[in-house]
């Protein structure tokens, strides 16, 4: 159960481009490239760049309107940090296509996995400002339930029980090597403050883990201690996520 609902929650980048990439994979063989293959190449580039085109307008659109529907103050905090996102999201892109172009000397910024890999980030962070403009434009509609995203690769659905308690599931796909983690329980909730406390063996010892979740305006703020023990090397849990839609049939247990 845990490994298909991470595949139904966690981002893949490889999902934004599947499509592109079987294009370009069919029309390879161990020979020297011929005239069809370079034209399949080709072809695949030009879809990869249409598609992160296409996701990066509809970015910087719903930057505009956030522009118009968050306070100046809250405006400000995310400029700043849309600035830091966009310094860090070309780089990023870059390293994974290196990883896929491993040993190999041509210039990855003109791949399907470079222009894939920046279409996928970009999809992620365009559905966190929705999130943002969404909460903005409705404050009072927005409860714990949902489905919450943090736009770097974490998904957090949260349902809250008949007894207040929230029973959630979070999941993260991090960095270019795509280490994923995993935590899931109930919650105690107090007001705006929900509690969690679970254990994981090392060797014949138990390590306490902690889990708290913070409802701050438009921002379900995650907190974790000793979290690792839940997640890869470069995974973490810990982020302002925000609220992206109702929750749907599979989002959660």
């Amino acid at each position: 159960m845990r490994s298909s609902r991470c595949c139904a929650l966690a981002f893949v980048a490889a999902l934004a481009w599947a499509v592109v990439l079987s294009h370009h994979g069919s029309a390879q063989d161990a020979g020297a490239a011929a005239p069809a293959d370079a034209a399949a190449a080709a072809e695949a580039l030009e879809l990869a760049r249409t598609a992160f085109e296409a996701a990066d307008t509809a970015l910087n659109l719903a930057y505009d309107r956030a522009r118009e529907v968050l306070p100046a103050v809250d405006f400000e905090r995310l400029r700043l940090d849309q600035r830091a996102w966009l310094e860090g999201r070309d780089p990023e892109a870059a390293t994974y296509a290196r990883i896929q172009h491993w040993g190999v000397s041509e210039d990855v910024s003109e791949t399907p996995d470079y222009f894939g890999y920046r279409t996928a980030l970009t999809e992620m962070r365009l559905e966190y400002l929705l999130g943002l403009i969404a909460y903005h434009a409705d404050p009072g509609r927005h409860g714990w339930d949902g489905f919450w995203v943090d736009g770097r690769g974490g998904h957090l659905a949260v349902r809250e029980l008949d007894d207040g308690r929230l029973r959630f599931q979070l999941s993260v796909v991090r960095s270019p090597a795509a280490h994923t983690g995993w935590l899931e329980g109930i919650a105690d909730r107090n007001g705006d403050l929900a509690r969690f406390e679970t254990t994981y063996e090392v060797g014949v010892d138990t390590e306490p883990v902690w889990l708290f979740l913070v409802r701050d305006g438009p921002y379900l703020r995650v907190h974790t201690a000793n979290a690792q023990y839940f997640a890869g090397v470069r995974a973490y849990f810990d982020g302002d996520y925000v609220r992206l839609r109702d929750l749907e049939p599979f989002d959660i247990d």
